[in-house]
């Protein structure tokens, strides 16, 4: 059958399946990926009191999180890639006007990543890790709730130079970082 003819659940299956790693392992950080943008999505929505769904500024805010949860992902490159390819979440180069180096590539679960969540029972089967997530990002975020306020909220509004420039300084004082 032809990829791009494959909806998303069947695309990250057939992406599990072709490949030299285990396929067990890597569909476990994949779910596990999803999970925990669902829980910072959550958590981001709360804090800015808006049904907004932001998106992070890059992979290495994701690998920084399971690190500080102490669930480090062996797969992150793969994985993150295979989310994107399969449409499970928007991930693309980010947009010119942050300024970021053409590489860095904002991402965020899309309508697919969380329909694929509720008909697997993913955040049933393991919620723990999202309990997790969530305590540790909403702990993380009131730590940094004044950079956070104010990043949201510029986020929210039309983006221009200046506001590039306060986006970035901003992100650079956080570990999860966050673009619109």
């Amino acid at each position: 059958m032809h990829f791009d003819k494959l909806n998303p659940p069947e695309k990250l299956s057939f992406l599990a399946n072709t490949g030299d790693c285990d396929p067990g392992l890597f569909l476990h950080e994949c779910h596990s990926i999803l999970i925990a943008m669902h829980a910072l999505d959550e958590v981001l929505q709360k804090n800015a009191k808006n049904g907004y769904f932001y998106y992070f500024q890059d992979d290495q805010s994701l690998i920084t999180l399971f690190d500080r949860i102490n669930m480090p992902l062996a797969m992150k490159g793969k994985a993150f890639a295979a989310l994107g390819l399969s449409q499970h979440l928007y991930r693309f180069n980010a947009a010119k006007k942050f300024g970021l180096r053409g590489d860095v590539k904002q991402l965020r679960l899309n309508s697919w990543g969380r329909e694929y969540l509720a008909e697997q029972g993913m955040l049933d089967l393991h919620g723990s890790l999202h309990l997790t997530v969530k305590s540790w990002f909403e702990s993380y975020v009131a730590a940094n709730k004044e950079i956070y306020r104010e990043l949201l909220g510029i986020l929210l509004k039309p983006i221009d130079a200046n506001s590039s420039f306060r986006i970035g300084n901003l992100n650079r004082n956080l570990d999860i970082r966050v673009l619109s």
